[in-house]
């Protein structure tokens, strides 16, 4: 049979454009190298962890990655994870509740860098009373089975486990793909290098996903396919450039969610901002809940009025953080928000608390 459109890889972004493609009635030949299939040409290969090079990690029964580490049947009393990113914390506080004694160690001196210092010392406090321990500034050097030996301040440390994750990033791995005999460039870390449009250098071959895109999140991938299929038969107005404000979503118990700047951030960027915060427990929601952990912050500009970003750490932030985002993204002032009638009680009236503070 011959296709009018090969999709290589099933992810959000290509099982989503191979279903529009084929509903539109074009041929579509949709290559996946997992047998856990899970419901012009489109390059959406994604990415996979990446493993230090670190004695004693490579064909270790006790070492996992995110996607093993579910295949578990038993439940290890004692858990240490190798990496302080998003990844390993939500594994951590999953763990944890599960009732895992959890280490973190990670190389960073700073947890949560990212983030700023009093949104990661919110978190860091709350992880800590729930029993998760994390070490900072590690060098980890050898893993024994489950056994880690790693060297901190000088000094080395042995800590025992019954399972170690490392979960120290995602990194993309096109080698096998051959790409450069198709005319396509890849950057230095193996990454398609793609336009605004994500039209890679060989003519009729887009990229979509992690393997194109440093924002590697499956609700990013699915926007690559509305890209890519505007480029194809919309009006090609849509692009990388013009997504809006990003957010994410790291989940903990309770969740933490960002969108925009950071106070670090636009300190470095020298913008005048106004920044306000307030504590999960002000809500009458979350004290229902018994969920009332947490701290709200956000940034607005005194000249306009709008919102630059926000941090939210409490209870359902994934959900709230949304409506910030659409908030951002329409160029709708704050003071819509804190003047909304939201149902009561709800988590989202916080908000119309957090920017009465303005």
């Amino acid at each position: 049979m011959m296709y009018n459109t090969l999709i290589i890889g099933f992810g959000k972004a290509g099982k989503t454009l191979a279903g529009k493609l084929a509903a539109k009635g074009e041929k579509v030949a949709l290559i996946e190298k997992s047998s856990h299939m899970y419901g012009g040409t489109c390059i959406n290969t994604g990415a996979g962890p990446f493993i230090p090079p670190i004695k004693g990690i490579k064909d270790n029964a006790f070492v996992y990655v995110s996607e093993t580490i579910m295949d578990l049947d038993v439940l290890p009393e004692k858990l240490t994870i190798i990496g302080g990113g998003y990844i390993g914390l939500e594994f951590a506080s999953m763990f944890a509740e599960y009732g895992s004694e959890v280490t973190i160690l990670q190389d960073a001196d700073v947890f949560l860098g990212r983030e700023d210092s009093d949104m990661a010392q919110a978190i860091l406090a709350v992880l800590t009373g729930q029993g998760i321990r994390v070490e900072t500034g590690v060098n980890v050097t050898e893993i024994n089975d489950g056994t880690t030996l790693y060297e901190k301040g000088g000094q080395m440390h042995t800590l025992a486990g019954d399972a170690v994750l490392v979960a120290t990033g995602r990194r993309v791995d096109t080698t096998e793909l051959q790409l450069s005999k198709a005319g396509i460039r890849t950057d230095d870390g193996g990454m398609i290098v793609v336009d605004d449009h994500l039209r890679t250098t060989a003519p009729s071959v887009w990229a979509a996903g992690d393997v194109c895109n440093k924002l590697q999140f499956t609700y990013m991938s699915l926007d690559d396919s509305r890209i890519i299929w505007d480029d194809i038969y919309g009006q090609k107005v849509r692009t990388v450039d013009n997504r809006g404000a990003f957010a994410y979503s790291v989940f903990i118990n309770p969740t933490f969610s960002r969108v925009g700047l950071s106070e670090a951030e636009a300190k470095r960027q020298g913008l005048a901002y106004t920044v306000v915060s307030m504590p999960a427990a002000a809500i009458p929601k979350a004290k229902v809940l018994r969920q009332a952990d947490g701290l709200l912050k956000a940034l607005v500009d005194p000249e306009t009025d709008l919102i630059l970003g926000a941090q939210l750490f409490c209870a359902d932030s994934h959900e709230l953080i949304n409506i910030i985002r659409l908030a951002m993204t329409q160029n709708i002032k704050y003071t819509v928000i804190r003047d909304f009638i939201f149902t009561h009680p709800t988590l989202a009236e916080g908000l119309n608390d957090l920017f009465a503070l303005v």
